[in-house]
């Protein structure tokens, strides 16, 4: 993978997931359902490495394979996981035109 595209999923990722936190602002249902699905595969995952719990589900974590932060890396659409549970998702509107006002 190139930094680039490294960095674009990094950043997406904790956009994406700060946003969530905060105020949903910006924050797509589809991506919301993405990152659900995604939760699915990793919280069983035997490649991911919890910190810390909140409310009996990983809060904290990373995966081993990939080095990626747990659970940012489930709101960068473009990832995928690096054993195969889950493909990267191109097909996702951008949400930043959403808070801009900018739907295309």
């Amino acid at each position: 993978m190139s930094s680039f595209r490294t960095f674009r999923n990094v950043a997406e990722g904790w956009l994406n997931y700060m946003r969530f936190l905060v105020s949903r602002q910006g924050h797509s249902s589809e991506m919301a359902k993405v990152a659900e699905d995604r939760m699915s595969h990793c919280v069983p995952c035997e490649h991911l490495k919890v910190d810390e719990y909140f409310g009996g589900l990983p809060a904290k974590g990373k995966c081993v394979k990939c080095g990626c932060f747990y659970p940012v890396f489930l709101y960068a659409p473009l990832k995928s996981c690096p054993v195969g549970k889950w493909p990267g998702r191109d097909d996702i509107k951008d949400i930043r035109h959403k808070v801009r006002g900018q739907d295309e």
